[in-house]
C-alpha cells in the first residue's frame, strides 16, 4: 500500500483520483493535539478541520487539533490555501494526503468473560470442548497473530487448546454482524456467532453478518489422553487474570480444577485478555446402585391378621450417578414365591401381606436398578426372624425427650447418621419407625438388627455406645440431601415393644453448604453515561443470586479491555453499584468494556463473571479556542461590497455536534460595515465604508459550539481604516438636528454645518425651505430664521443642505429644526355641562357613568402639544371634593368616598382644568357637573326606641291597645309623600296574650286572661330586604280606684253602617273631680274605627265604613285617668250598634231548581218550594215571592215560596217542559230582589219517576277508569223495571251507566284542564209500555294537581354589564300551570349550586322576577349559569327547572398596571434619531381595554429628548435631541385606559447616558428590539 502511495506521489495522482499537486504525510495514530505534522497552510474551512488544525502565519506546519484513531478513520485529504495581502489579494492551493498509521492499541477481546461448555465423562482425546472466540479491532492485526494459551487451572492436563488462531480450524471463523464492522467504537458492542463444539461445520450465516474484515480466530480447546470422570470432579474451571498462574483444587468430590485462557494479539507489542472456562462434565451411567449393608438381618415380633400390610424394613440403595442414572427401582427378586411380601419400587419399604407367625424365617433378595440407557443393578439379602411378642413391660413406653433436634450438613453421604432417638424401658426389645411426614420417611429411616435384648441395635453399620436399659433407634440419611429443596424435616418417631406405642418429634434441620455458586441476573450490562457527570456518579447496580442460604457476595471489578478503565470506575463490595471514580473524558475513549466479579464468602469460593459496556456519551465539555487572541487586518475605503478582510479560525476538542462551530461579530460593527462567515469565519465588507470613521475598527468576534449549554470564546479584530485621495465633501454629521421655540426672534441661530474637503466650500439650502423661513450663511454653513415660526402650524423643518467644493463635487446632508413648543393657547372644555349618576351601593373607586350608561368623562381640548397639553382637572367645590375626583388624565370622574342618598340625593359642582404648561393656563370658565345619587335599599328600618315598656292595667279585654311601636326607614325616594312600607311582626312564636297589626305597629290583646306580672317579647320591623328587632316589656297591674266615676255605668249607641263620614257615636262624662281637674280620657280598643277626645271624652268614628253583616256591635272600653295617676283609673264600656241599611238582595238557595208535576194533577197540588235569604235585619231581611211572568197553570205563595198548581193541565199534555222564573224581594227601602230559573216538567203516570228532580255529584279527576260516580233511581208506576241509558247529550261519551242498575261510571280518565263541568241527561224507560223521562245530572271534576308548571322557555338568557347596581331587574322567567286554584299557584326559586348563584342573585318568589343581589365583576365571573325552580302549590308540589345564563360584560372599572415598578434603560450619546430606548408595558385587567390603553410621559422630559409611541409604549429618542446629553434622566411616565390613568409617580423610568467611542457603537440590535415590539 505504501509503495503504491508512493507510486502515486511521483505521477501527480493519487490512487483515489486526485490530480492536484499533492503532499503526501504519514501520521502515527494518537499524537497530542498540536503535534506537528509536516508543511503548508490549511484553511479552517477544510473538511478534515476537524482533527487538524490552521498553520501558524507565516509558518509551515500542520498540527494535530484532536486525539487520532486509525480505526476511526485511517487516512485525511487536506486542501492548503496560501494567500497574499495585497489589495487584490492572490492564492494559490495544494492538497495534502495524510495517512494514520495503525499501532497496536487495542487488546483481542472475547465474546463473553466466561463460558460454560459441556462435555461427556470419559471422553476420547482430541474431542472438541469448546472455541474461545476473540476478535481484535486494530486494522493491521490478523487472525495469524492472535494466539490462544491455558494459562491455570489444567495441572492434571486434561484439557489442550490449540495455541494459534486456527485459521485452518474448521468452525474456527467468526461472524460478526454488520453493526460491528461499521461501528466506529473501538470496542464494539455487538455480539458475534460461531460454530459449536459439537457442530461438524460453523454456524450458517446470519442474513444481516459478513465476514469479519478485522482480525478474528477462535482457539479450539480439547480434550487430552486423561480419562475425565464426573463422580471425581463435576466442572473444570479455567481461570486466570493475565498471564499469573494459579492453580487451586476443591476439597469436594465435585471440586473445580481451575485455569486460565489467554488470547495474545502479536509478537512484538502484545496485548492480551483472559477469559474463564468453566467445563461442565455430563454424566455417564458407569456406577451401579450400592447398598449400604452387605446383609440385612432385622427380628420382628409375629403379626395377625389385622396388622397384614404393616411395614418390615426399607432396604435402600444409592447410585452416584445422575438424572436417569441414578434413579433406582425396587423389586424382590427371590425368597417371596408365597407373595407374603410386597416393596414400595420408589423408596424400597418392605410390607408384609399375609398373616406371619412366630417362629417364621424370611430370607428376601432385593434388586436395585438403575434407569441409564444401559441399566446397572445390584441384590442384597434381606434376613428376617419373626419373634412372639415380647412379654409388656409394666413400666409406660417413655421417650427420654418429647422433642429432638438434630441438624446435618446437605453435603452429608447417604448412610450417614443423623441422630439416636431413645426410650427408657426394662429388658424388652423395642422397634422404631418413621410413621409421620412423607418427605422425611423418604429422605431417611432407621435400621433394626436382629436382636437379643435390645432390637434397635445396628450391628455392622455405626459403631455405637448404648445403654442396655435404654433403647436407641438411629436416624440415617436415606437419600441425597438439598438445603435449598427443602430446609427443615418434621417427622413422628414411633417406638413399639408389640404390645404398647410411644411416639415423638423430631426435627431436622439441613445446613446449607457452598455448593451454588453466585450467579448474574445479565451476562452483559449495557449503560450509557455522559462524560461530563461527576466522581461516585452511580451509573447502575448489577444483581448476582446465590440460592445459599448463607451466600454473602462480594463483587469486584475483574479486569477491563483498557487497563486505564480500571481507574475510572469503582464498585460497592456489597451493593454492587458501579460508580465513577475519576472523570470520564470521550474524547479519550468512547467505550469502557469492564468485567465484574461476584463471589461469594464461604470455602470453597465459587464466582461468576459478567460484563459491562460502558457507552460514554459526548457533553459539551471543552471551550472552543481561537488560534490567535487578536487579529489585525487593513480595509481600504475604495474596497466594493463583499471584499474579504481576514479569517479568523477556532478550533473545539468536542466531537459531533458539540463541535461544530458558529463565528458571529459580538461588538464593534457600527452600522454593520463588516459581516462574517458563520461556518468559516471569513470576514468581509457589507456595506461601503464611511469615512467619517477615519481610523480603525475594532470587533469583538464570538465563536459558539452547538452543544448544550453552549460554550463560546472571543478574539479580537483590528481592521485600520486607509482613506482615498480623491473624495468628495464629508460632512461632520449625516444628519444634524436643531431646536428652536416659536416664540424666537428673527435672526435666531439655528445651528452650523460644516463637511471637509481639500478645498473651499459654498453651502446653500436645496430643499426644504420652501416658505423661506430660514436662512445659511454660504461660507460659514450657519444657518439662522428669517420668519417667526409657530408650532401649532408647523412642528418641524427637514433641511437638505448641499456643499460645493470647488473642483465641483458636491455632497449633501440633512438638517432637522425641531420648533419648540411654547404654552400660549388655554385649554377648552368640549361641553359646559355634565350629567352623570351613580347608584349609593357603589363601592369606593366606581366610576360615575353617564347618561348613556358608559363613564362619565370631562373632556377638554388643549391646542399645545406634549407636557403643555397635559390637562389636570380640579373639583372646585369642597363638598364634592370629599366625594369625587377627577382622574388627571382622562377627566373620567370616581368616588373616593362611601355615598349615602338619604345624606346627599344629588351633587351639583365644578370642575377646573389647567394645562402642564411653564406658566400654565387655564380654560375661561369651568364646567358644570350634575351627578345624581340613585337611591337603593340599603339601610334597615329603625325602631324609635331599643326597647319598649308600658303598662296593662287588669282587668283588660280583647282588642286592647297595649302600645304602639314606630320605625321608621332611613331609605327615602325622590317622591317625599311615598312613605317605605313597613311591616311588624313578633319574633317569639310563644307569645299566646299579645299581637301586632302588621302595618301599624300596635300591640293588642288577643287573650285577656294574664297570669303573670310582666311579659317581654321581641317585635321586628321588615322593609322587605332589611330588618331590626325592638325589646317590648308590658307589665301587668291591677287598676286602683281613682274615686271617678262614670256618668252611665253602660254607654249605648249607634251608627248607621257604610257611612265614611266622621261621626259623633257617643260622649262619656265622669263625676267626682275636682273643678276644673283636667282629666284624660283614652279608647283601650278602639281598633283603627273609632278615637276619642282626650280631655272631653267625644268619641268619634274614624271615617272606616261599617259593615253591618261583618259585625254588628263593638264594645268600646274607655279609661279615664288624672294626668298624674297612672294605675288610678276609671273604666266603662261603650255598646256601639251598628244600624242596618238594606245593602244586600235576597240569595236563592239549594240552587239550581228542578219540579216535576204529573200531567193528572188536580189544581192546589204543591210542587215545588223554594227559599231565599237575605242578610239585612228587620223589614230589610223580609222576603216575598213571586213570578217574574204571571203564568196561567202555575201560582207561587209570596210568604212561603211554594210553587202550586193554578189550573188542570190537558190530558194528552205530556213530557212537557216550563221554565219558570221566581222573584225573591226584600222589604227594605228601596227594596232589592233576585231572580232565578225554576224548570217544571209535566209527566204522565206511565212515566218513570225518577227520586230526585236534579241529579249532581263532584269527582276527581285522577279517578280510575270504570269507577261508580253516582246511582240514579226510577221507578215505574205500574211496577215494571226500568231501562237506563245516557242521551246524546254526552258526545264526549266521558261516561256510561249500567241500563239495569242506573250506576253512572267513567269510560275514559279524566282531565280537568280539558273538561271541568260535564251535565248529561239519564233517559229511563219503561219496560211495558215504553215511558220514558228524563233527568239533568251535573258531574263537577275536582282539579288534581297533576300538571306540573312549565317554563314558556326551554332556557332564559340575558346580558348584564359588571357595573349594574343591586337590584337591577335582570329578566323574568315564566311557568304555566295547567292545574286550578292553589294547585296552578307558581312560587319559584334559584336553586343552591358549587358557584353561589344565589348569592348574587335574587328571585320574587311570585312573580319570577330576578334581581341582582351583589355587584358582578367580569374579572372574576364572565358568566353565571344557575337553575330556577317553579313550584306549584298542590300536594303533593310538582315543580320544574329551567336554566339560566346570564352573561357578563365586561367594563372599564380596572385602572391599567405596570408590569414593574421602576425601568431603567442605558443608552449611548451618540446613538442617532429615533433610536430605540426601552419600551414600558401595562397590563389592564378589563379586556374590552387590551387595545385602548395609551401611553404618555407625564414629567421629565420637558426638552423633548425622548418621544413615547402612544400605542405600544415604545420609547425612542426624538428629532429634537441635542448634542451633549445629562447622563441620566428620570421620566415619569403614565399610561391610560381612557377613563383610569396610572399617573408616573409610581413608575419611574431611569435612563442613563453612557459614551462609547464611535467605531464600537451597533444600533442594530435595538432596531430589531423595537421591530419585535411594535410587531
Amino acid at each position: 500500500m505504501r509503495q503504491s502511495q508512493q507510486d502515486g506521489v511521483k505521477c501527480g495522482k493519487w490512487p483515489d483520483g486526485h490530480t492536484s499537486r499533492l503532499s503526501p504525510l504519514i501520521c502515527m495514530r494518537g499524537p497530542e493535539d498540536g503535534a506537528e505534522l509536516s508543511s503548508s497552510s490549511l484553511p479552517p474551512w477544510s473538511p478534515s478541520s476537524i482533527c487538524f488544525g490552521q498553520t501558524k502565519e507565516f509558518a509551515s506546519v500542520i498540527y494535530t487539533a484532536g486525539i487520532l484513531d486509525c480505526e476511526i478513520k485511517d487516512s485525511y485529504w487536506l486542501t492548503v490555501f496560501a494567500t497574499d495581502k495585497g489589495v487584490t489579494p492572490l492564492s494559490a492551493s495544494i492538497e495534502v494526503f495524510i495517512q494514520v498509521e495503525d499501532v497496536n492499541d487495542n487488546a483481542p477481546l472475547t465474546s463473553d468473560p466466561i463460558y460454560h461448555p459441556v462435555v461427556m465423562e470419559n471422553s476420547p482425546k482430541d474431542v472438541s470442548v469448546i472455541r474461545i472466540q476473540a476478535q481484535d479491532p486494530d486494522l493491521t492485526a490478523t487472525p495469524s497473530r492472535l494466539s490462544y494459551r491455558i494459562t491455570a487451572g489444567n495441572p492434571q492436563n486434561f484439557f489442550s487448546i490449540n495455541p494459534k488462531t486456527a485459521g485452518s480450524l474448521l468452525g474456527g471463523i467468526m461472524w460478526l454482524d454488520q453493526s460491528v464492522i461499521n461501528s466506529p467504537a473501538p470496542f464494539p458492542l455487538s455480539r458475534w456467532h460461531a460454530g459449536q463444539p459439537s457442530d461438524p461445520q460453523p454456524r450458517e450465516h446470519a442474513p444481516n453478518a459478513i465476514a469479519s474484515a478485522r482480525a478474528a480466530g477462535c482457539g479450539l480447546i480439547t480434550t487430552t489422553a486423561r480419562k475425565l470422570d464426573r463422580e471425581q470432579q463435576a466442572e473444570h474451571f479455567l481461570e486466570g487474570i493475565n498471564n499469573t498462574k494459579r492453580f487451586l483444587v476443591s476439597s469436594a468430590p465435585s471440586g473445580l480444577l481451575r485455569s486460565t485462557v489467554t488470547v495474545i494479539d502479536g509478537p512484538v507489542t502484545t496485548r492480551q485478555s483472559t477469559v474463564w472456562v468453566i467445563v461442565h462434565i455430563e454424566d455417564q451411567n458407569d456406577n451401579p446402585p450400592t447398598f449400604p449393608e452387605v446383609t440385612y438381618r432385622i427380628s420382628l415380633p409375629e403379626r395377625d391378621r389385622n396388622k397384614r400390610g404393616e411395614p418390615v424394613y426399607r432396604v435402600f440403595a444409592y447410585d452416584r450417578d445422575l438424572g436417569p442414572n441414578g434413579n433406582i427401582t425396587y423389586s424382590i427378586v427371590d425368597g417371596n414365591e408365597d407373595e407374603r411380601f410386597g416393596i414400595d419400587p420408589r423408596t424400597a419399604m418392605v410390607s408384609s401381606k399375609k398373616v406371619v407367625t412366630a417362629g417364621s424365617y424370611d430370607i428376601l433378595t432385593i434388586k436395585a436398578e438403575d434407569s441409564g440407557d444401559s441399566p446397572l443393578w445390584s441384590t442384597v439379602k434381606l434376613h428376617v426372624e419373626w419373634i412372639r411378642k415380647p412379654v409388656p413391660s409394666p413400666l409406660p413406653l417413655v421417650f427420654t425427650q418429647r422433642y429432638y433436634n438434630f441438624s446435618i450438613s446437605e453435603s452429608a453421604a447417604v448412610a450417614q447418621p443423623v441422630g439416636v432417638v431413645a426410650v427408657s424401658q426394662s429388658s424388652t426389645p423395642v422397634w422404631f419407625n418413621i410413621v409421620g411426614g412423607r418427605l422425611a420417611r423418604e429422605m431417611f429411616y432407621i435400621p433394626q438388627n436382629a436382636c437379643g435384648r435390645n432390637c434397635s441395635l445396628d450391628t455392622g453399620s455405626f459403631d455405637m455406645q448404648y445403654d442396655l436399659q435404654v433403647g436407641v433407634g438411629t436416624l440415617v440419611v436415606a437419600k441425597p440431601l438439598d438445603a435449598e429443596v427443602q430446609a427443615v424435616y418434621n417427622m413422628t418417631i414411633q417406638v413399639t415393644d408389640g404390645t404398647n406405642f410411644a411416639t415423638a418429634q423430631v426435627f431436622i434441620r439441613i445446613q446449607d453448604s457452598n455448593d451454588n455458586p453466585p450467579v448474574f441476573s445479565q451476562a452483559t450490562y449495557d449503560v450509557s453515561v455522559s462524560e461530563d457527570v461527576p466522581v461516585d456518579m452511580e451509573l447502575l447496580r448489577v444483581r448476582a443470586t446465590d440460592v445459599d442460604e448463607r451466600a454473602r457476595l462480594s463483587f469486584t471489578i475483574y479486569g477491563s479491555v483498557d487497563p486505564a478503565s480500571m481507574r475510572l470506575f469503582r464498585v460497592n463490595p456489597g451493593t454492587g453499584v458501579v460508580y465513577t471514580a475519576d472523570r470520564l473524558d470521550y474524547e479519550a475513549r468512547t467505550q469502557h468494556i469492564l468485567t465484574i466479579m461476584v463471589k461469594d464468602q464461604e470455602f470453597p469460593f465459587n464466582r461468576d463473571l459478567a460484563r459491562i459496556l460502558v457507552a460514554v456519551e459526548d457533553s459539551n465539555d471543552n471551550i472552543p479556542y481561537f488560534t490567535s487572541t487578536v487579529y489585525d487586518a487593513l480595509a481600504y475605503e475604495s474596497s466594493p461590497v463583499g471584499t474579504s478582510v481576514l479569517h479568523v479560525t477556532a478550533l473545539d476538542k468536542d466531537n459531533g455536534i458539540n463541535g461544530k462551530l458558529t463565528y458571529t461579530i459580538e461588538a464593534g460593527n457600527s452600522a454593520g460595515v463588516f459581516g462574517i462567515d458563520n461556518t468559516t469565519g471569513l470576514i468581509f465588507i457589507t456595506r461601503d465604508l464611511d469615512l467619517t470613521f477615519v481610523g480603525f475598527y475594532t470587533l469583538t468576534v464570538r465563536v459558539t459550539d452547538s452543544g448544550f449549554p453552549p460554550l463560546m470564546a472571543t478574539a479580537s479584530v483590528r481592521i485600520s481604516m486607509i482613506l482615498s485621495d480623491f473624495s468628495k465633501p464629508t460632512f461632520s454629521q449625516k444628519e444634524y438636528q436643531a431646536e428652536i421655540m416659536e416664540n424666537s426672534t428673527v435672526g435666531t441661530y439655528v445651528t452650523t454645518v460644516s463637511a471637509l474637503s481639500r478645498s473651499a466650500l459654498i453651502y446653500d439650502i436645496s430643499r426644504g425651505n420652501e416658505e423661506s423661513c430660514f436662512f445659511i450663511n454660504q461660507h460659514t454653513g450657519v444657518i439662522s430664521t428669517r420668519k417667526p415660526l409657530d408650532f401649532e402650524q408647523t412642528t418641524s423643518y427637514f433641511l437638505a443642505v448641499q456643499a460645493l467644493s470647488m473642483a465641483g463635487v458636491e455632497a449633501g446632508t440633512s438638517v432637522i429644526v425641531q420648533v419648540g413648543d411654547v404654552n400660549d393657547n388655554p385649554p377648552v372644555f368640549q361641553q359646559i355641562r355634565y350629567v352623570g349618576e351613580i347608584s349609593e351601593a357603589a363601592p369606593v373607586n366606581s366610576v360615575v357613568l353617564g347618561e348613556d350608561g358608559n363613564p362619565l368623562v370631562i373632556r377638554a381640548t388643549d391646542r399645545d402639544r406634549n407636557h403643555n397639553a397635559l390637562l389636570a382637572f380640579q373639583i372646585i367645590d369642597d363638598t364634592a371634593r370629599t366625594f369625587f375626583s377627577v382622574d388627571s388624565g382622562t377627566g373620567s370622574i370616581r368616588t373616593i368616598a362611601s355615598l349615602d342618598y338619604e345624606t346627599f340625593s344629588e351633587f351639583v359642582f365644578r370642575v377646573h382644568v389647567r394645562d402642564g404648561g411653564q406658566p400654565p393656563q387655564t380654560a375661561d370658565s369651568p364646567a358644570d357637573v350634575v351627578i345624581k345619587v340613585i337611591n337603593i335599599n340599603d339601610s334597615p328600618p329603625r325602631f324609635s326606641q331599643d326597647t319598649y315598656e308600658t303598662v296593662l292595667l287588669l282587668p283588660t279585654y280583647m282588642g286592647v291597645e297595649v302600645l304602639r311601636v314606630e320605625a321608621f326607614d332611613p331609605d327615602t325616594t325622590s317622591d317625599k309623600s311615598v312613605t317605605p312600607v313597613l311591616v311588624y311582626s313578633l319574633v317569639d312564636n310563644n307569645v299566646e296574650h299579645f299581637t301586632v297589626q302588621r302595618n301599624t305597629g300596635v300591640v293588642t290583646v288577643i287573650n285577656p286572661n294574664l297570669n303573670k306580672d310582666r311579659y317581654r317579647f321581641n317585635v321586628k320591623v321588615w322593609d322587605g330586604r332589611f330588618s331590626s328587632t325592638a325589646s317590648l316589656t308590658v307589665v301587668v297591674r291591677e287598676a286602683m280606684d281613682s274615686g271617678l266615676l262614670f256618668t252611665q255605668p253602660l254607654y249605648s249607641a249607634s251608627i248607621a253602617e257604610n257611612v265614611a263620614n266622621v261621626t259623633v257615636v257617643t260622649v262619656v262624662n265622669t263625676v267626682g273631680q275636682r273643678l276644673n281637674e283636667p282629666l284624660k280620657y283614652t279608647l283601650l280598643n278602639p281598633g283603627g274605627r273609632f278615637i276619642i277626645r282626650p280631655t272631653c271624652g267625644v268619641v268619634l268614628t274614624t271615617g272606616v265604613r261599617f259593615d253591618r253583616e261583618e259585625r254588628e256591635s263593638y264594645e268600646l272600653v274607655v279609661e279615664v285617668n288624672r294626668e298624674d295617676e297612672i294605675l288610678r283609673v276609671a273604666r266603662v264600656t261603650v255598646r256601639v250598634q251598628v244600624e242596618d241599611v238594606n245593602d244586600n238582595a235576597p240569595e236563592f238557595v239549594n240552587l239550581p231548581y228542578y219540579a216535576a208535576v204529573q200531567v193528572e194533577a188536580e189544581p192546589g197540588l204543591a210542587i215545588f218550594k223554594a227559599s231565599a235569604i237575605d242578610q239585612d235585619l228587620g223589614r230589610n231581611r223580609e222576603v216575598t215571592y213571586s213570578l217574574k211572568e204571571q203564568h196561567g197553570n202555575f201560582q207561587v205563595n209570596p210568604v212561603t215560596g211554594e210553587l202550586s198548581l193554578k189550573r188542570a193541565f190537558e190530558v194528552d199534555l205530556s213530557n212537557a217542559e216550563y221554565k219558570l222564573v221566581l222573584v225573591a224581594t226584600d222589604g227594605g227601602l228601596p227594596p232589592l230582589s233576585s231572580e232565578v230559573e225554576l224548570p217544571v216538567t209535566v209527566v204522565n203516570k206511565a212515566m218513570p219517576v225518577f227520586d230526585k228532580p236534579f241529579y249532581g255529584v263532584t269527582v276527581r279527576e285522577d279517578v280510575a277508569v270504570s269507577t261508580s260516580v253516582l246511582c240514579i233511581n226510577a221507578t215505574s208506576p205500574e211496577g215494571q223495571n226500568v231501562i237506563f241509558s245516557i242521551t246524546d247529550r254526552d258526545p264526549s261519551l266521558q261516561f256510561d251507566i249500567g241500563f239495569d242498575t242506573g250506576v253512572i261510571g267513567v269510560v275514559y280518565p279524566l282531565d280537568y284542564e280539558t273538561t271541568q263541568y260535564f251535565r248529561i241527561t239519564v233517559k229511563a224507560t219503561d219496560t211495558l209500555t215504553g215511558a220514558k223521562s228524563e233527568v239533568d245530572v251535573d258531574i263537577v271534576v275536582l282539579d288534581v294537581n297533576d300538571n306540573p308548571p312549565l317554563f314558556l322557555n326551554n332556557s332564559y338568557s340575558t346580558v348584564l354589564p359588571e357595573n349594574s347596581m343591586i337590584g337591577t331587574t335582570v329578566l323574568q322567567v315564566f311557568a304555566q300551570d295547567q292545574d286550578s286554584e292553589k294547585n296552578a299557584a307558581v312560587s319559584y326559586q334559584i336553586v343552591s349550586d358549587i358557584y353561589n348563584s344565589s348569592d348574587y342573585f335574587l328571585i320574587d318568589s311570585s312573580s319570577g322576577l330576578i334581581f341582582t343581589a351583589r355587584l358582578l365583576d367580569y374579572e372574576f365571573v364572565q358568566r353565571y349559569n344557575f337553575i330556577v325552580k317553579a313550584t306549584d302549590s298542590g300536594d303533593p308540589a310538582l315543580s320544574s327547572d329551567v336554566s339560566v345564563t346570564v352573561t357578563v360584560t365586561d367594563t372599564n372599572d380596572n385602572p391599567p398596571n405596570f408590569s414593574q415598578t421602576m425601568y431603567e434603560a442605558f443608552v449611548s450619546e451618540l446613538a442617532p434619531r429615533g433610536h430605540f430606548v426601552t419600551c414600558v408595558q401595562a397590563s389592564d385587567a378589563d379586556i374590552c381595554d387590551a387595545q385602548r390603553l395609551r401611553y404618555s410621559v407625564v414629567s421629565g422630559n420637558e426638552r423633548m429628548t425622548f418621544v413615547m409611541e402612544a400605542d405600544t409604549g415604545v420609547l425612542r429618542l426624538s428629532n429634537k435631541r441635542r448634542q451633549g446629553m445629562k447622563l441620566s434622566y428620570q421620566l415619569n411616565v403614565s399610561v391610560s385606559d381612557g377613563v383610569f390613568t396610572n399617573t408616573a409617580q409610581k413608575t419611574p423610568l431611569q435612563i442613563y447616558y453612557k459614551h462609547f467611542a464611535a467605531m464600537q457603537y451597533d444600533c442594530s440590535s435595538s432596531l430589531a428590539t423595537a421591530e419585535r415590539l411594535r410587531s
